[in-house]
């Protein structure tokens, strides 16, 4: 029976069935823990190593953390021992059991470091950077995170390397930084898929579907997305579909295609509540609320007002209450977004103002270029509209300044499209013409990167809104 189980759990996780896999792995632990002396501790250590991936690849992150620390009590080397836990550390991050991923994280790195074990000193120094992250320290610096990458490459591991490679072009992706993002996630993803271990790459998947579209290659970028959302439904990774659903929404709605945009989203909340229900992560605020944002914003791009004030309440709700630090820090600049456009549309420019100030002024903080960027174009957006011209056009300029280096092309044509109004104001006839002649020019180039003759035809309808009306182009 014993033998029956380890070779069906093999088989399960070779197959992705990872649920099959757990079950048989938690069969064989405990006829083992029966047979005693009978079942090898490298034997134990395999099932336990296999347990934790397949429970980390189904969401289920807690029992991920136990099962690691398992195969590091069974774990022969110090070497080993210590990159479990290791893993063990990042399974309990992913928990958003802090405390305990921090001292677990400290053992590895205690061990590795006594043990000269590059590979776990790498995994242990990501584990530690990441939470950091998470709980709101700056992107400004990526010496650690770089030399970890070293480690990694320097030790042979190529699980802990495609890791480090995921976790440096995330970093990149957040400060908008894409192409340095794209090299290294495709990097990543392509050493899953030589070593056959595709899952290990599914955020590498994420992060270079997000690059991918925020420069503006939008058929190419849904591809990606499309084969991670197939990926992680395969693997059972519930917690990043949720949110590749979410991506898929926004990537909808940079194009002004808002009825495509909130059936993902949607999606993505309907996954991210039920893992809350269903105890998979505690609490999930920001699984949970950058899906309900997101939505929020199709609606009020769809004039449905009062249900996007609605779903932004609730939001602000969990703000005020939830204090889980994980990327506390972004998903509430996402919410500020979100509350300034139902205010603008509304016409309170004078709240809308405070709350994108203070959007532009945490961006600024956490060297979040995009954010930087979009929150400068929304207040621009909202000068034009209180009619203060000099000022929108300054805000204006520095948002177009961000998004030609970044290379994020949205931002752009919202820019260019707002100085084009200011300038029709003016009587600037000349100027204006040249201002929308400009928008024009670049949607038609980024048109002719969406393949699907629905979506190309609904974002050149788009681009001629922004032009006739650039104000009410996004609600």
């Amino acid at each position: 029976a014993f033998q029956y189980h380890e070779l069906a759990s093999e088989k399960s996780q070779a197959a992705y069935a990872n649920r099959a896999a757990a079950d048989h792995c938690r069969s064989a632990i405990a006829i083992a823990e029966r047979l005693g002396d009978g079942v090898s501790q490298q034997r134990r250590r395999a099932l336990s190593q296999r347990l934790a991936l397949s429970c980390w690849h189904l969401s289920e992150f807690r029992a991920s953390a136990e099962a690691f620390r398992q195969a590091a009590a069974c774990a022969d080397q110090p070497s080993e021992r210590a990159l479990m836990l290791a893993r063990s550390a990042y399974s309990y991050h992913w928990n958003h059991d802090y405390e305990k991923s921090r001292e677990v994280e400290n053992q590895a790195r205690e061990l590795a470091i006594a043990n000269s074990a590059e590979a776990a000193i790498a995994y242990s120094q990501m584990v530690r950077d990441e939470r950091e992250l998470v709980h709101g320290r700056g992107l400004d610096d990526d010496s650690e995170a770089k030399t970890a990458a070293a480690q990694a490459e320097r030790s042979g591991d190529i699980v802990v390397l495609t890791h480090l490679l995921q976790h440096l072009g995330q970093r990149a992706e957040w400060r908008g930084e894409y192409r340095r993002a794209i090299d290294f996630t495709q990097r990543a993803v392509a050493l899953a898929a030589e070593h056959r271990m595709p899952g290990e790459a599914l955020f590498g998947h994420w992060f270079l579907g997000i690059a991918t579209v925020s420069i503006g290659e939008y058929s190419r970028g849904f591809e990606l997305l499309g084969g991670a959302l197939e990926l992680s439904d395969r693997i059972g990774a519930r917690a990043v579909k949720a949110r590749l659903l979410n991506t898929v929404g926004w990537s909808y709605a940079e194009l002004g295609c808002h009825s495509h945009a909130i059936e993902h989203n949607r999606m993505g909340t309907e996954i991210a509540r039920e893992m809350v229900n269903l105890g998979l992560v505690a609490g999930a605020p920001e699984l949970y609320a950058n899906a309900a944002v997101n939505l929020a914003g199709n609606l009020t791009a769809l004039g449905e007002l009062e249900a996007a004030a609605e779903q932004l309440a609730a939001i602000q709700e969990q703000h005020d209450t939830d204090d889980d630090p994980w990327m506390r820090w972004r998903w509430a600049l996402h919410l500020r977004d979100a509350l300034a456009r139902v205010d603008l549309a509304r016409g309170d420019a004078e709240r809308a103002l405070g709350r994108v100030d203070s959007e532009i002024a945490g961006a600024r903080k956490r060297t979040a270029r995009k954010i930087e960027a979009r929150g400068l174009e929304l207040r621009g957006r909202t000068l034009v509209f209180m009619d203060r011209r000099e000022e929108a056009e300054s805000s204006l300029r520095e948002a177009l300044t961000i998004a030609t280096s970044i290379e994020h092309p949205p931002i752009t044509w919202r820019a260019l499209s707002l100085m084009g109004e200011i300038a029709r104001r003016r009587g600037d006839r000349e100027l204006a013409d040249r201002h929308f002649h400009e928008v024009r020019t670049l949607i038609e180039i980024k048109s002719a990167s969406i393949d699907r003759d629905e979506l190309r035809g609904e974002f050149r309808s788009f681009g001629e809104r922004l032009i006739t009306d650039p104000l009410a182009a996004y609600r």
